[in-house]
């Protein structure tokens, strides 16, 4: 991805942060947004950063919406299976150690917060590539299974 596709990412996310802020939405406000969001990028990247947000924080803002898509998808998924095991009451809680093998320490923690986020886990720690689970529906102990299990299609999105 070229770098004017990523300053062009980043300013409509700015500029969608501006608009939330402000509860509405009128064309001066979407312009004032833009103008801002393009002056708070260029200012920021020549005086705090030393560098550009494309080198220092790349993103693809079309991957994150399908990731989101796909949490959405799993959050659901994972409820409803959710909801069935504690109406029958086949609830089995435990607390397991699994492993990642995301070197990435913010996809780790967005590994981390989308376990959490998934009804039947939570993730208590992560330390390095560890994390601690609180999980519902205990099948295994074993960290590689337990890992499969939690964080399989998860992990491999990211």
């Amino acid at each position: 991805m070229s770098k004017r596709l990523y300053d062009l990412q980043l300013t409509l996310i700015f500029t969608t942060v501006w608009l939330v802020l402000f509860e509405k939405i009128s064309p001066i406000l979407c312009l004032s947004g833009l103008l801002v969001s393009f002056s708070a990028i260029r200012l920021s990247e020549r005086f705090f950063l030393g560098q550009s947000y494309y080198r220092r924080y790349y993103f693809n803002l079309f991957k994150i919406i399908a990731y989101f898509i796909f949490l959405i998808k799993e959050i659901y998924i994972s409820g409803f299976s959710t909801i069935l095991k504690i109406i029958t009451g086949d609830v089995h809680t435990d607390i397991v150690t699994i492993n990642t093998e995301l070197k990435d320490d913010f996809k780790k923690s967005i590994l981390a917060n989308s376990i959490t986020l998934t009804p039947g886990t939570v993730t208590l720690d992560l330390k390095g590539q560890e994390l601690k689970v609180l999980w519902l529906d205990v099948q295994t102990k074993h960290p590689s299974r337990a890992g499969h299990i939690i964080k399989g299609r998860l992990e491999r999105k990211l």
